[in-house]
């Protein structure tokens, strides 16, 4: 390929391989952009594919210093999953499933009483003079009270019963708490973030702001 457009290119990868599976040279002048999409797909025994979403911006392996804590479960298996930030703050699976048809490429499945800890480190917390931003990809197979994730006395974000996405946090001592108006999906996933800057919490799903608090901790 050397310019111009293509529809698609499937690659079967199997048994782990090595080595790079797709390589290209591009002439392009300076100032012009390349660029490119790839998804997964996990291959059923009767040749069926289940396909992931097509990829997204990278945020996750840009080694970017101010990110502190980042999954993307990208690996083949085992039960260790890697923080991709500077702080490498992996993760144990504790009764997940690794599967290929996450949002962008790999994700996990959580049944019952599954769930992944992380070690207690300082730079996991909740720091009121910081600026922050915490987000996740999810898709829960139904409506009921989940944990998505859980720093003890920090912060904690949740789907309700209703299904409502729901962060609670302890700016200063002080208990707060950020509630989405809307059940999320069950059937597409859906980005949940929050953001706070020392004098506002905001709540996020799929990019519109559902609600917001001020909240000081300084």
């Amino acid at each position: 390929y050397t310019r111009g457009n293509f529809t698609s290119q499937i690659i079967e990868a199997l048994n782990n391989p090595s080595g790079d599976m797709l390589s290209w040279t591009v002439n392009n002048s300076a100032g012009q952009n390349v660029s490119f999409q790839v998804r997964s797909a996990e291959i059923g025994y009767n040749g069926s594919k289940i396909w992931s979403e097509f990829s997204g911006p990278d945020y996750t392996n840009v080694q970017d210093s101010y990110i502190t804590f980042a999954l993307d479960f990208g690996e083949d298996s085992g039960n260790i999953t890697n923080d991709r930030s500077i702080n490498v703050n992996n993760g144990v699976l504790n009764g997940t499933s690794r599967v290929h048809n996450g949002k962008h490429g790999s994700g996990v499945s959580f049944s019952g009483q599954d769930y992944i800890t992380v070690s207690n480190d300082g730079s996991l917390m909740f720091n009121d003079t910081y600026n922050i931003s915490m987000e996740v990809w999810v898709k829960p197979s139904a409506i009921k009270l989940q944990t998505l994730f859980n720093k003890q006395n920090e912060y904690i974000l949740i789907l309700d019963a209703n299904g409502l996405p729901t962060f609670i946090f302890y700016p200063g001592g002080v208990t707060e708490s950020l509630a989405a108006t809307s059940a999320i999906s069950t059937t597409d996933w859906s980005h949940v973030a929050i953001t706070y800057d020392n004098t506002t919490a905001r709540l996020y799903v799929n990019g519109v702001e559902v609600d917001s608090e001020s909240a000081s901790g300084a």
